[in-house]
């Protein structure tokens, strides 16, 4: 098993693993939450909790691992905004403590908008208004041809 990455934002914690299985182990529970115990400040463990913020979007570990494969994946939980440290404990090992890093605030992308003829950063200027053909032009149409009847 390899930590690729650890990724962390307000409300959540996401683990991205890679698992190798053996030819000669017939079944593996995969990784879940439950696989993991948040390190308090005393040294004692305390459950996971719920994600509640966004998350790195990855896809996640199966539920199972066959023998003799590959995977890699994302595990997702919520900690508390003091942890530093989360264990993982999967059943049968003695865990290993894997530190976290702050929280990475989520911020939108800004919207940009620029009004007509606004100066880019690379020296060009870029034309924002609608280009609509020009009206016709009436100077070498035929005169328009009154049809006047009141006879005579």
């Amino acid at each position: 098993m390899t930590i690729d990455d650890v990724s962390r934002t307000p409300g959540c914690v996401a683990v991205r693993l890679t698992m190798n299985t053996s030819d000669g182990v017939s079944y593996l529970n995969g990784l879940r939450p439950s696989d993991f115990r948040e390190v308090l400040a005393d040294g004692d463990t305390a459950r996971v909790g719920s994600v509640s913020g966004e998350c790195v979007s990855g896809a996640s570990l199966p539920s199972s691992f066959d023998p003799a494969s590959h995977y890699s994946g994302w595990v997702t939980f919520g900690v508390t905004d003091s942890s530093r440290a989360v264990m993982l404990r999967p059943t049968g090992t003695a865990g290993w403590i894997i530190d976290l890093p702050p929280p990475t605030p989520v911020t939108p992308m800004p919207v940009v908008t620029t009004s007509p003829g606004t100066p880019l950063g690379d020296g060009t200027t870029e034309d924002t208004e609608s280009e609509e053909p020009a009206p016709e032009t009436t100077e070498d149409a035929a005169p328009a041809v009154s049809e006047d009847v009141t006879g005579g």
